[in-house]
């Protein structure tokens, strides 16, 4: 006798569970998620999954914010100790991480083939995880083993509820005439990552985007939100400062402060006036220099971010740092460079297609609280992804997945519901499979009278 569908369940959400934990304990930062992608992969051929990556789906133009090359091979060295696969990392070499599965439809038909791309991150935070008995994976042992780096905003269960989609695809192949592009996406945090896959071919004649979050907003198991407003505009940059050394007590007027600089321009930038048209942000969150008490500093740099409710608002601010900081070094008699690291704009969710995901999670029990929409009031680069599928003529949505939280996102003692993985993983494949079955996305979604 074959497996009954809750047994089915069971057995899938047990193995995403695992996958989850096992991801937790070896986090990666951004463009570093060798042993990752490494993971993915061996699913992948596991499960008979066609799957492409390293530079073969990325240009190295199209990155942001890249460590350096110590930091990349620190971080190869570990993920070949623990993967034992140096034959596929030695093809991710330089932060060439990421993977894209592809799958097709067996189902026939006459109609024209649906392209869907589906889109998980895989990022960790640099962190250093909890180690209180009372913090679940360290009680249970699967708390990061790596130094600074976890898990902190559940990028591990997305990458573990991407694999279950894939999985559940792969087994049902007779049942949808479709072309299905899965992609695990490196470098969210700080949004980084999805301009690099934004502006490739992977975006090109899709039809229908999916993607998600658990938790944030959706603070419960069971609750959904089949859309997100509200993503707020954003950008990253590094400025480094460049002086002259001096002795400061021998002969100082001959040195050119780069601190001076940089301590002029943050405060400066915390002070930038906000604009009447939206709300706006900035942050510096780093500001770093070195040497001896008698040395006058010649070089600095500072970490920081903009963001805006709109793209308009973002860039007045943008604008605002960049003219800061020129005055800045230039007081000083420094010289400066900006670089942007990351950066995302504002997108919407399309509002057809998230009523029809709407009437697919009231079909599924476990969701007991569904809403339209949430908002964000944060930021994130699947907003790249989103519009380069709507400006092809594609429907797209960004999804949130209730579950409860040990403690908020971006936090060290986080932590959240496991049981939200099986029925996520559930409603991105019921939605494919009933998308495969119309012609028009209107025609599945009830008439209201």
């Amino acid at each position: 006798m074959g497996q009954s569908t809750e047994d089915k369940k069971d057995s899938l959400s047990r193995r995403l569970i695992a996958i989850r934990r096992d991801l937790h304990c070896y986090p990666e930062s951004g463009w570093q998620e060798y042993r990752t992608s490494v993971r993915i992969i061996e699913h992948l051929e596991e499960w008979g999954v066609k799957y492409q990556f390293g530079k073969e789906i990325l240009d190295p133009k199209l990155r942001r914010g890249c460590p350096n090359e110590q930091e990349d091979k620190k971080a190869i060295k570990r993920a070949v100790k623990e993967t034992k696969r140096s034959d596929l990392i030695a093809k991710m070499e330089g932060g060439f991480t990421g993977v894209i599965a592809r799958i097709e439809g067996e189902k026939r038909s006459s109609e024209k083939r649906p392209v869907f791309l589906l889109r998980f991150d895989m990022d960790a935070n640099e962190i250093q995880e909890c180690t209180s008995e009372e913090h679940r994976p360290y009680k249970e042992g699967f708390v990061s083993l790596h130094d600074g780096i976890m898990h902190a905003c559940g990028h591990d269960g997305h990458v573990a509820i991407g694999l279950g989609v894939i999985k559940q695809l792969q087994e049902n192949r007779d049942l949808f005439h479709a072309e299905i592009r899965i992609l695990f996406q490196p470098a969210e945090e700080g949004v980084r990552g999805a301009a690099a896959f934004a502006k490739t071919n992977l975006t090109q004649g899709v039809d229908y985007m999916l993607s998600g979050h658990i938790g944030l907003n959706a603070n419960r198991l069971g609750m959904f939100a089949a859309a997100t407003t509200e993503f707020l505009a954003t950008t990253k940059m590094k400025v480094s400062f460049y002086g002259k050394a001096s002795h400061a007590g021998n002969c100082p007027q001959e040195g050119k402060n780069a601190l001076a600089a940089a301590c002029n321009a943050t405060l400066n930038i915390l002070g930038i006036s906000r604009h009447s048209e939206g709300d706006s942000r900035v942050n510096v969150g780093a500001l770093r220099a070195d040497g001896p008490a008698n040395i006058i500093p010649d070089y600095a740099e500072l970490v920081l971010e903009t963001r805006g409710s709109t793209n308009e608002v973002n860039q007045y601010m943008q604008k605002r740092v960049e003219t800061i900081c020129e005055g800045a070094a230039e007081m000083e008699g420094c010289k400066h460079k900006l670089e942007i690291i990351g950066e995302a704009g504002c997108a919407s969710c399309n509002t057809e297609l998230a009523a029809f995901v709407v009437q697919q999670a009231k079909a599924n029990p476990f969701f007991d609280q569904i809403v339209d929409e949430l908002e964000f009031h944060a930021s994130e680069d699947v907003t790249e992804l989103l519009n380069a599928v709507h400006g092809q003529g594609g429907k797209a949505t960004y999804m949130l997945f209730g579950t409860s939280l040990s403690a908020p996102h971006h936090n060290d003692c986080f932590d959240f519901d496991e049981g939200v993985l099986e029925p996520a993983a559930e409603l991105f494949f019921q939605c494919i499979l009933e998308l495969c079955k119309k012609k028009e996305i209107s025609q599945l979604i009830p008439k209201k009278n």
